[in-house]
């Protein structure tokens, strides 16, 4: 089953930084990095921001990149790197997911290429900053341009954690990922407009496919549209990337849709009585 993605009139975050690119592979040389300071207007959650970018540009493995300014209310995916390949919109973004409070910062630090396994490798580093005090959810994410994706990327924090892949981004006016919600699905968590399908696999862990809905009811023809993926270890690991979704709420197990299930209920009977700390 596929979901329908929703449409979102916002402005192509990434419209100018594509542009800037093109112009920058004219006048800079292969291998050097460039900064350059500019000014863009971006739109995202809410009313458009205005901010400065410090670029830094260069070559790597055959594929001109432009870093752009890290964004603390970034696009609200689940913690990964995503893709947009397209004429036009080609740029890899790394979401540190949903933070509850603002200081929260990544930013690429290095892109070097692997020639023993042919890689691009991205490395980020996520930071805080304690004297920020804002009471809002921030989804601080970075991210590249490219005159071309290349063919094989790796991105990872600084202490060598890998970030795993999220996947294409639809359309930059549509903050939604190419992923299908297949039916088969364990159960699904509601909370709000998040809700998070689970998939228990064979060796007892669990996929979960993250996604959005317009309003907060629960009516079957509303638009949904995917923020991430990924694998749990276990049901307290599903109860843990809920939490930090939003949509540990209530559960809906496949079968008996009509049944709405208390959310730490269901983990008490799935997985035992202690559940993980928020």
């Amino acid at each position: 089953m596929k979901i329908e993605q929703k449409n979102n009139a916002k402005r192509p975050l990434y419209a100018t930084g594509t542009a800037l690119l093109a112009s920058t592979m004219i006048l800079s040389s292969c291998s050097l990095t460039t900064p350059t300071t500019t000014t863009t207007e971006l739109y995202l959650e809410g009313e458009p921001t205005m901010y400065e970018e410090d670029h830094s540009s260069g070559v790597v493995d055959g594929c001109r990149y432009e870093i752009l300014q890290r964004q603390e209310y970034g696009p609200k995916f689940a913690k990964g790197w995503y893709k947009r390949n397209s004429d036009g919109e080609r740029y890899i973004l790394v979401s540190d997911g949903m933070k509850y409070e603002g200081g929260f910062y990544l930013d690429i630090t290095d892109i070097s290429y692997d020639s023993a396994d042919n890689t691009v490798v991205i490395t980020v580093t996520a930071s805080r900053d304690r004297e920020v005090e804002t009471d809002a959810f921030t989804y601080p994410c970075c991210s590249v341009v490219f005159d071309r994706i290349p063919n094989k990327v790796k991105v990872k924090y600084d202490d060598g954690t890998v970030i795993e892949y999220g996947g294409v981004i639809n359309d930059t006016e549509v903050w939604g990922l190419n992923i299908d919600i297949d039916e088969n699905y364990t159960a699904i968590f509601y909370g709000g407009v998040h809700l998070t399908y689970i998939y228990e696999l064979e060796d007892g862990k669990y996929r979960y496919i993250h996604a959005q809905k317009e309003h907060s009811t629960q009516h079957p023809d509303q638009e949904l549209f995917v923020l991430g993926s990924g694998i749990a270890d276990n049901i307290y690991g599903v109860e843990y990337v809920c939490r930090t979704f939003d949509s540990f709420g209530t559960v809906v197990v496949k079968g008996d849709e009509d049944n709405v299930i208390d959310a730490e209920e269901y983990i008490k009977s799935v997985g035992g009585e202690e559940t993980q700390s928020t």
